[in-house]
């Protein structure tokens, strides 16, 4: 018997083996496979098709009883693979856990116990509302969906999550809930914990390789009814998944951009539909994608109008930095920081740039340290003396002059989280003031800083996106955001909706319990749209003219994208390269580009892309599919490598 086999790596499509036909070729088993010189661990995907290739080689062992892929996980493994233009073998590594095609080994039950983190549990349970139980209704009505949940910051969505996997663990079916951040992952757990009383199981990268094993099993085998995890949790092998739930649906954080460029959003809609489960996105800013699938009847829209009674959405103050001072904090936010402090309240300030300042600069030569793999500015830390490339992580000393001429008019500029911190301290030195971005959260320190604000032993808090997604803090009543114009002035057409999304979430943050928030909005440009839908908590209009702009422009949603990296040490290489694809993809669909990305070197490697835009997905994916897999198996000079991007979220 002829059988074809993927294997974890990047390899153009399936192999083919024979196989002892006196074995029945069950798709999903493991098997050990000859490769080259190597034996290799692979999984079966069913008998060949097609002519009898010459020099076959043998499957030399079936390492499992029984299949580790169940069928849905195989239907989401070639299709994912198709639609993404990703080889099959690096779609696969997905679907099973580390550690499964390192070795020949038995899988066992064996795993470290996961930390539920109790100290995010809620004191009491809330009852549901006449608005929230009318949304059950509704989707119990309609289901299986898809609906989106558009509610304002604070207003319930998690209380309805809850109560639909209540009614699905009932029933003994499998629920997921899938959220764009690890941080949120304790919190939720929690709850759901404390209003279920059964055990629930995590998946995020954070568990060790031994605790994603146990995860895997425990969903495979079904001894978990509720996982809570990040985008990867989407390829578990549920058998009876009836519920799945996307936290903050617009969340980029779902889209991977790098070798498999999945949207774990869209593959939550894909896998309900293929297995029947009821699909619910919710977010307080829906993405412009999602509420035109509600327009066009392809999605059911329902909203969440207010917070539960005896709270409200915060007041939020635009400041115009123009007329407020050179100072980091203005006075009315310094005001207020103070005036928090004195009633024993919390504040969080917010700025999505760590590190003390993002550049050093010389005021005699204009030298800006740069980063030699990613041709981008070093970014300065303070505590570590170092300046540091966030892209590639590459470091260097601080030198104590400018290493071109030599001059000691070379200072940091700008402002990261690192210098807020110390700015706070010397304003407020009695306030207990913690700072959480990539820097502090390492490891543990992730899950002590979350659990000292949620006991009230932080004051201020300082932080980047990470502080802004989905966390509750009744006693946090201040959010100041220090520069509001970051996500605004980028090259992306999404920069003014990921503005609006942004200040409003991190806005959110205030005034979830019964004490009132306020909320001030430090920028440049206080006329701008998105700022202002965010401070009158009214995004409509904003949304409206948004999608009209889109669609005069022929941007998502009235169109889809396609864009497509090459990248490689040698930039001669990669141009030349990409002007020979781009001839051929512009014979059957009109190209933007070639051009240098905007981020035109990273770790080393010079980076060029086209961009495709079209109306007939489907019918340009059929025509791509031939160019793109001819041109990466004949044509693609080694040296160089070729990213597909289907549905991209970001352009640098």
């Amino acid at each position: 018997m002829l059988v074809d086999v993927a294997l974890p790596y990047r390899l153009a499509g399936t192999l083919t083996y024979e196989f002892d036909s006196s074995t029945k070729a069950v798709p999903g088993l493991r098997v050990v496979v000859p490769l080259g010189n190597r034996k290799v661990i692979g999984c079966l995907l069913g008998e060949a098709k097609g002519p009898t290739p010459k020099g076959l080689r043998r499957i030399e062992k079936v390492l499992d009883e029984t299949p580790l892929l169940t069928i849905h996980q195989l239907k989401l493994l070639t299709w994912a693979s198709r639609y993404y233009f990703t080889p099959i073998g690096e779609v696969l590594r997905h679907l099973l856990p580390p550690g499964l095609f390192g070795k020949e080994k038995k899988v066992g039950r064996k795993g470290k116990p996961f930390q539920t983190h109790d100290e995010f549990e809620p004191a009491m349970s809330v009852d549901l509302n006449s608005e929230q139980k009318e949304i059950i209704r509704r989707i119990r009505d309609q289901s299986p969906g898809p609906f989106l949940l558009q509610g304002v910051t604070g207003s319930g969505k998690t209380e309805i999550y809850i109560d639909l996997a209540r009614e699905e663990v009932e029933k003994g079916n499998q629920v997921l809930i899938l959220v764009p951040e690890i941080s949120l992952t304790p919190q939720l757990i929690g709850r759901f914990q404390k209003a279920l009383g059964i055990s629930i199981t995590p998946y995020h990268s954070r568990l060790t390789p031994a605790q994603r094993l146990a995860s895997w099993l425990t969903v495979r085998e079904k001894r978990g009814s509720i996982v809570v995890g990040t985008r990867s949790a989407i390829f578990l092998p549920f058998v009876q998944l009836k519920l799945i739930v996307v936290d903050e649906e617009h969340d980029p954080s779902y889209k991977q951009e790098e070798r498999f460029c999945y949207n774990a959003r869209d593959l939550a809609l894909w896998r309900g539909k293929e297995e029947g489960a009821r699909i619910l996105l919710g977010s307080a800013t829906p993405s412009l994608e999602s509420l035109h699938r509600t327009r066009i009847g392809k999605m059911t829209l329902l909203q969440l109008t207010s917070r539960p009674e005896g709270t409200t959405l915060p007041q939020v103050k635009l400041i115009d930095r123009r007329l407020s001072g050179n100072g980091i904090l203005s006075n009315d936010l310094q005001a207020a920081i103070a005036e928090n402090l004195r009633r024993g309240e919390q504040s969080l300030i917010f700025l999505n740039r760590r590190g003390f300042a993002p550049f050093f600069l010389c005021r005699s030569c204009g030298l800006i340290p740069r980063c030699q793999g990613c041709e981008i500015s070093l970014a300065y830390h303070k505590k570590e003396g170092k300046l540091v490339c966030h892209y590639c992580d590459a470091s260097e000393k601080v030198p104590a002059s400018c290493p071109r001429c030599h001059s000691s008019a070379f200072s940091p500029k700008g402002v990261g989280t690192e210098k807020i911190e110390e700015e706070l301290k010397e304003k407020y030195p009695k306030a207990r003031i913690e700072r959480l971005d990539r820097d502090t959260s390492a490891g543990e320190g992730l899950w002590k800083i979350l659990s000292r604000m949620k006991k009230k032993e932080i004051d201020i808090l300082v932080g980047t996106q990470t502080v802004g997604k989905g966390h509750d803090y009744p006693d946090l009543t201040l959010v100041g955001v220090v520069d509001a114009d970051t996500a605004m002035n980028l090259p992306d057409f999404r920069a003014a909706e990921r503005t609006f999304q942004l200040i409003t979430q991190v806005s959110g943050r205030s005034g979830r319990g019964e004490k009132p928030g306020q909320v001030f909005v430090q920028t440049f440009f206080p006329d701008h749209p998105g700022l202002l839908a965010a401070r009158d908590h009214d995004g409509k209009l904003f949304i409206d003219a948004e999608l009209a702009v889109r669609q005069v422009a022929g941007y998502p949603p009235y169109c889809r994208l396609i864009r497509i990296v090459l990248s490689g040490q040698d930039e001669k290489k990669v141009a030349s390269s990409i002007r020979m694809l781009s001839e051929k993809v512009s014979r059957v669909h009109r190209i933007l580009g070639p051009a240098p990305c905007p981020l035109s070197k990273i770790r080393g490697k010079s980076r060029w892309h086209l961009l495709i835009k079209s109306q007939e997905f489907l019918k340009l994916h059929s025509r791509l599919q031939p160019i793109l897999d001819g041109f990466s198996q004949n044509e693609l000079p080694s040296g160089v490598r070729m990213l597909v991007n289907v549905d991209p979220v970001e352009m640098m």
